[in-house]
């Protein structure tokens, strides 16, 4: 399984998260896994995370590639990329 595949799949598997503490667990995957800047944690970089990752879910089996961004209340932007492949 290539490494699109095993991302989309870790993706698909977080559209059931709703709620704000639940997004706690995908803030920890994404900014262990993939960031190396700081983004101050908190209920307003949750919300921001939160809103990225249900957007890039819900495009994601509409569209080969989709760009997200959202901006916290505490100004912090925060963007997702999504690339399928077939």
């Amino acid at each position: 399984m290539g490494l699109t595949h095993q991302w989309l799949l870790i993706f698909a598997s977080f559209s059931a998260l709703t709620s704000i503490a639940m997004a706690a667990d995908l803030y920890s995957l994404i900014y262990k896994g993939r960031a190396n800047g700081s983004l101050g944690g908190g209920a307003a970089a949750l919300q921001a995370i939160a809103a990225v990752a249900s957007s890039l879910i819900a495009q994601s089996s509409t569209s080969k590639f989709y760009k997200a961004s959202a901006t916290s209340m505490a100004r912090q932007a925060l963007s997702g990329l999504f690339q399928g492949r077939a």
